[in-house]
């Protein structure tokens, strides 16, 4: 079993262990269950109490991961962390919210923290020369996600915006899906290409280019391209030359 940083064990692919959440307005998957009430909570306060949402991305598949320069053993890839506003929140960039919005930040983390006994929620603006403002991932225990997710559950309305829920057996709420919302302009334009007479396929940004190294991993790709995830078209493009892709890495 592969599992990422916080020991939650990796999801590859949409297998059922995956749903769909959202929070003002904005669609993500994430893991199902304690982690998806908790982060969809936690989207929601983000979009009313800090900053509208524009994007909110939470899973992602091993392929996306190291297209997108993810860590190895990035939270996204067990869906228990999402990124809020990246465009706004560049990766590495401090101080790209006001005081004020990171004290609100910080509010809506410690009381879902209060609720579960232990600190279950962790921001990336806390990381110093790895900083990532755009981040908020799930940490500590089931059993306190467990804790949380109940506290939430008890004390947020149905009815409230972006909290529209279906429950399901055993009082977990699943949020049906809503279309994935657009990327931002500042989000990386990728394309799939391969040489004529070969049938390796690269993926670059016009930056770097990688080989993608299996079929399904191709497959993972173009599905994210499809749904909105990554920005790029899903065709394999035929070409003459591939160095326009950028530097090979």
């Amino acid at each position: 079993m592969t599992v990422t940083m916080n020991g939650a064990e990796r999801i590859d692919y949409d297998d059922g262990r995956l749903t769909t959440i959202t929070a003002g307005g904005r669609s993500t998957k994430v893991r199902a269950g304690d982690a998806a009430t908790i982060l969809a909570y936690v989207g929601q306060e983000f979009h009313e109490r800090v900053e509208p949402l524009q994007t909110f991305h939470g899973w992602r598949s091993l392929a996306v991961n190291t297209a997108s320069g993810g860590i190895g053993n990035s939270n996204h890839l067990s869906g228990t962390a999402v990124d809020c506003n990246g465009g706004r929140h560049p990766r590495y960039r401090s101080g790209t919210f006001t005081p004020e919005q990171v004290g609100a930040l910080r509010a809506i983390l410690a009381d879902v923290n209060a609720a579960a006994g232990e600190t279950v929620l962790r921001w990336g603006g806390d990381w110093g020369t790895q900083v990532d403002e755009m981040h908020i991932e799930l940490v500590g225990s089931p059993t306190a996600w467990a804790r949380a997710a109940a506290s939430i559950r008890a004390t947020t309305p149905v009815s409230k915006p972006g909290h529209t829920t279906t429950p399901t057996p055993g009082g977990v709420q699943v949020t049906p899906p809503d279309p994935i919302q657009p990327l931002e302009e500042d989000d990386r334009m990728l394309t799939l290409a391969k040489l004529k007479g070969t049938n390796g396929v690269y993926i670059g940004d016009g930056v770097t280019r990688r080989l993608v190294k299996t079929p399904q991993e191709l497959k993972d790709i173009q599905w994210q391209m499809d749904h909105g995830i990554l920005r790029g078209k899903p065709e394999v493009l035929v070409v003459d030359r591939i160095d326009w892709l950028g530097k090979k890495v």
